[in-house]
């Protein structure tokens, strides 16, 4: 015990030290750095990291391997209820995508007047939409000559209702819908700010009218059988 003192008094102070009456350098104790502690700090961050990335990545998440191609400019924000909208006469984006069961889904300007519903599984007025609208299409059939095509969006595995085909499923539900995918790219190309969102082109594929929030489903039927009928007879 009493080398240690020694040596620790000699660690801290100067000394004369040998015989040629040369002092030896002080060598300063290095602060020793806690390495247990910092790995322990790294992979919790990097354990954060993946949990952030990974977030919807799962097998399980149908957006995670959906693949949609998005062609033309996009619109723009879609505004908030009474606000004037800038979108009004923009040609739609083109989006070609596939639904829950594989099959092609296509939005395109062919011609046709459509509707394109945008919907999430967790959006409580998407959970009164699609009901509502599935339970006026059970009596009245689509406008001849106009589409409905939905878009099953924003999908998140931890929210409720959660998957949305089993949600869409459960509803009856008989329109076609195209899966977007993790990144919400056929949502964000159509200027989605809010669920729902109905977005209605004319037959030269520009953009007559958007919705965002409930939409009555004579309404939206009401608004497809205008443009059947101001469309040009093929």
């Amino acid at each position: 015990m009493a080398k240690k003192s020694r040596s620790k008094a000699a660690a801290s102070q100067p000394t004369k030290g040998s015989a040629t009456g040369r002092k030896r350098p002080v060598r300063k104790k290095k602060k020793s750095v806690p390495v247990f502690p910092i790995l322990v700090s790294v992979l919790v961050a990097l354990g954060i990291a993946a949990t952030v990335m990974s977030r919807g990545g799962s097998s399980g998440n149908p957006a995670a391997s959906a693949k949609v191609t998005v062609t033309g400019g996009g619109l723009s924000k879609a505004p908030e209820q009474g606000a004037a909208d800038p979108a009004i006469g923009a040609q739609i984006p083109e989006v070609a995508g596939r639904s829950f069961d594989g099959k092609d889904v296509v939005i395109r300007r062919d011609g046709r007047p459509k509707a394109i519903l945008f919907v999430t599984h967790w959006c409580h007025v998407c959970r009164q939409e699609v009901p509502a609208v599935q339970a006026w299409l059970d009596e009245h059939p689509v406008p001849e000559g106009t589409d409905i095509i939905s878009v099953a969006t924003s999908t998140d595995p931890s929210g409720e209702n959660y998957p949305p085909d089993k949600w869409l499923e459960r509803e009856g539900w008989q329109l076609p819908v195209m899966v977007d995918d993790k990144n919400n790219s056929a949502a964000g190309a159509y200027g989605l700010q809010a669920f729902p969102l109905w977005v209605f082109s004319d037959a030269d594929g520009k953009v007559v009218m958007r919705v965002s929030g409930m939409f009555e489903p004579e309404q939206v039927w009401g608004v497809l059988e205008q443009l059947a009928s101001s469309s040009p007879t093929k």
